[in-house]
């Protein structure tokens, strides 16, 4: 057994850090899956907020419009 173990114990050393390596990079895998399902959603939630935030503005641009339309008739019914 003691001649096989100093035969073979550079690829028995080899083997391990082999398995070692692969368990980290399988780990890091997962990781970065999980980073990356984080970022999407962080991005959707940041495009709902854009797109609740742009509805606001249309609405806001389209009140501004409607108020300066109706000054505009006042004026032209002013002026006729």
């Amino acid at each position: 057994m003691a001649e096989a173990i100093q035969q073979w114990w550079a690829m028995m050393v080899g083997a391990v850090t082999a398995v070692i390596w692969m368990v980290r990079l399988e780990s890091r895998a997962n990781q970065n899956t999980k980073d990356l399902a984080k970022l999407e959603e962080r991005l959707s939630a940041q495009r709902r907020e854009d797109m609740e935030m742009r509805a606001r503005d249309w609405g806001r641009m389209e009140n501004a419009i409607d108020e300066m339309r109706a000054d505009i008739k006042k004026l032209l019914e002013r002026n006729a």
